[in-house]
């Protein structure tokens, strides 16, 4: 149950970062459109939340990561340089 809780966080994780990047793009293409004059300051404040809204989804989704792992590391008695494992992706 920990291991495919840890799995699920992975890919929220991953999803949340693609998200961001996205949003990212998004929020820089607004900020030259505006500085163009061709985009409103309403326009570019909703980018701009939107970017702030991933880049906290993604923090969250990483720190439910760090947890997720952790657990891990406690069942099954790992600590120090044996907690620098990877897990095989899931299909």
């Amino acid at each position: 149950m920990a291991f495919h809780s840890y799995q699920t966080c992975e890919l929220r994780h991953q999803t949340r970062r693609e998200a961001l990047d996205a949003a990212a793009a998004g929020f820089e293409l607004a900020q030259r459109l505006a500085a163009a004059g061709n985009l409103t300051e309403r326009r570019l404040l909703q980018q701009q939340a939107f970017y702030e809204e991933a880049r906290l989804a993604t923090s969250d989704a990483e720190l439910e990561l760090r947890s997720a792992r952790e657990r891990l590391n406690v069942l099954m008695g790992l600590w120090g340089e044996s907690t620098d494992w990877t897990a095989a992706r899931s299909t």
